[in-house]
């Protein structure tokens, strides 16, 4: 698969920095936490950031950008679940955790916080 994510935990955790709000449209703002720039993350129908990964990702399919994982983790924390991005490729069967398919390679695993 093109645009697929190999380096997940580096991405997961550049995601944790990111400070994310959610707008009166539906829409998230994250702001990066290492450059500070301000991206937008839609969420319907199929999440998608404007960042440059999101521009080289075709249309309808998911973004998986540290920006886009940010905005996972803040609906799964408001929602009572603490979120992990795993490749789609890991072994999940035996997690015996709800499981997100994302994009770009990329699934989320959801436990209670």
């Amino acid at each position: 698969m093109k645009n697929k994510i190999v380096n997940i935990p580096q991405v997961e955790s550049k995601a944790k920095t990111h400070s994310v709000i959610l707008m009166e449209d539906g829409s998230y703002q994250v702001q990066s936490g290492t450059t500070r720039n301000t991206y937008t993350v839609v969420v319907d129908p199929v999440i998608r950031c404007n960042c440059k990964w999101g521009q080289y990702t075709k249309s309808g399919i998911p973004t998986a950008c540290s920006h886009s994982q940010a905005v996972v983790a803040e609906i799964a924390s408001q929602s009572g679940y603490k979120a992990k991005a795993r490749s789609e490729e890991a072994p999940l069967s035996s997690l015996k955790r709800k499981v997100l398919p994302h994009g770009n390679g990329v699934v989320f695993t959801l436990r209670l916080a």
